[in-house]
C-alpha cells in the first residue's frame, strides 16, 4: 500500500487543524492528540458552543408607539324661537335647534331639535301672530317651558349658543329658565349672526335673515323650510352661518 511520507501526512493534518480553527468549531479531543505545538482553549463539556445570537433572548423590549392625540370637535347650537311677543312678560311658544361639528350643520334626525311650548295663557300679539302664524288652538296641549327645560339645556350642553340678532334669544331663553327655576346662560356664549354681518358687510341695514339669504345667493322660496317659523329659520341660519364665518 502506498503511504505518504511522515512529515508529508502532520502536513496534512496541520492543515486541516488549522481550517477547525477558524471555523471555530470544538475540535475531538483524537485530533487533538496529533496536533504537535498547539493548546486548546478549556471549553467546559456543559457548555454548548455559541452559533450566534437568540432572538428571543436578546430582544430589546418593544416601546409601544405614542397615541395619536385625539382631535376635539368644535360643537356649536344654532337657536331660534317665536314668541308671543316682544317684551319681557312674553312666552316662548316653538323653538328650534340644530347641532353644528366643526362648522358644518348636523342634520341627524336626533340632532335637530324642534317643538311648539304651551305659553301657558300667555297671548300671541297680533304683530307677533301676523309673524309667525301659529294660533292658540295649536299650542294646547304643547308642553310648558319648565316641562322642556332640562332637554334644552341638556342639547345646549357647552356648547356656543348661534342666533341672529341673539340679544333677544338670549333675553327670551333666560326669562324662560329662570321661570323654570334654572340658571341663566351668560352673554359671552351667544354668537350673533346680525353683528357678524355688520361687522363683514359694514352699515346698518341689510342684515336680516332675507338679506344674508340674497347675498349668498339662496331662495327663499321652498316647500321644506317655513320662514318666521323656529325651525325653518333655524335650518336656514346652520346654512349661512357657515357661509358668513367663511367670508
Amino acid at each position: 500500500m502506498f503511504r505518504l511520507p511522515e512529515d508529508s501526512e502532520k502536513g496534512l493534518k496541520m492543515k486541516f487543524l488549522d481550517w477547525l480553527f477558524r471555523r471555530n468549531e470544538q475540535l475531538p479531543q483524537a485530533l487533538v492528540a496529533a496536533m504537535p505545538n498547539r493548546t486548546l482553549p478549556d471549553i467546559p463539556v456543559s457548555a454548548p458552543p455559541v452559533y450566534g445570537t437568540n432572538p428571543l433572548r436578546d430582544q430589546k423590549p418593544l416601546t409601544p408607539p405614542a397615541p395619536k392625540p385625539v382631535r376635539k370637535v368644535t360643537r356649536e347650537v344654532v337657536l331660534d324661537f317665536e314668541t308671543t311677543g316682544l317684551s319681557d312678560d312674553d312666552r316662548v311658544i316653538e323653538l328650534g335647534m340644530v347641532e353644528l361639528l366643526d362648522g358644518k350643520p348636523n342634520f341627524v334626525r336626533d340632532r335637530v331639535i324642534h317643538t311648539l311650548v304651551n305659553p301657558e295663557g300667555r297671548e300671541s300679539h297680533p304683530r307677533a301672530r301676523q309673524v309667525h302664524g301659529i294660533s292658540s288652538k295649536e299650542l294646547e296641549g304643547k308642553p310648558t317651558f319648565s316641562q322642556i327645560a332640562h332637554l334644552v339645556l341638556e342639547f345646549i350642553g357647552d356648547a356656543n349658543i348661534i342666533a341672529h340678532n341673539a340679544d333677544f334669544e338670549m333675553r327670551m331663553l333666560n326669562n324662560e329658565l329662570r321661570r323654570a327655576n334654572r340658571d341663566p346662560l351668560p352673554e359671552h356664549r351667544f354668537i350673533c349672526t346680525m353683528k357678524l354681518s355688520q361687522e363683514k358687510f359694514g352699515g346698518s341695514r341689510g342684515h336680516r335673515l332675507d338679506d344674508l339669504m340674497e347675498r349668498f345667493g339662496m331662495s327663499s322660496e321652498s316647500d321644506d323650510i317655513k320662514r318666521h317659523r323656529a325651525l325653518g329659520d333655524t335650518l336656514l341660519l346652520a346654512i349661512l352661518y357657515p357661509k358668513l364665518r367663511a367670508r
